[in-house]
């Protein structure tokens, strides 16, 4: 439920950052919002806070955010005052963020490797993985030492199995079916 709340949200948000033309700049600032909420515990619960009235709260925002962000970031925060709604910010981004993506063609995938890769590794996997899903795809590398070599790539609710383990039991099946 506060998933649709929160998707119904950042689609208004978005909305109206398209009118204003200037998706990217709101993006950005919410994702500074958030951490200053992660950082700011306080000041998030002073938000939250019931018993502080709605008046003082939006005061505080504007006092605050005024000219350091878009208008449209401080009505939205003002908006999630009003409405009661400022504990679904965090989600609110997450959503915000993945109708971005869609808007602009953007993924986002792992890829598992023994070790860290390096920039230019994690450069080319993009590339490639970009390039065979004809849109762009934003790889993370996650670390995971059961594997012996290689990489196992999830993008787009696929996985792609290039690890030697995987591999290596291949070759074992094979061995064991007498199909080699």
């Amino acid at each position: 439920m506060e998933i649709a709340i929160a998707e119904v949200y950042a689609r208004g948000l978005y909305g109206a950052a398209i009118d204003s033309k200037n998706t990217g700049e709101v993006r950005d600032e919410l994702h500074q919002l958030e951490s200053i909420f992660n950082d700011n515990k306080m000041f998030c619960r002073f938000l939250q806070d019931p018993a502080i009235s709605k008046v003082i709260k939006k005061q505080k925002i504007d006092e605050i955010f005024k000219n350091k962000i878009t208008d449209i970031n401080e009505n939205f925060l003002c908006l999630l005052v009003d409405k009661g709604r400022v504990a679904l910010f965090h989600q609110i981004v997450k959503e915000y963020d993945a109708i971005d993506d869609h808007e602009k063609n953007v993924g986002e995938g792992v890829i598992e490797s023994a070790v860290p890769l390096s920039d230019d590794e994690m450069d080319r996997f993009n590339r490639e993985i970009s390039d065979f899903y004809h849109k762009k795809i934003r790889l993370h590398n996650r670390i995971n030492k059961s594997l012996i070599g290689g990489v196992k790539i999830y993008a787009e609710d696929q996985l792609m199995d290039a690890s030697l383990r995987s591999r290596l039991e291949e070759l074992h099946e094979k061995i064991q079916n007498g199909s080699l």
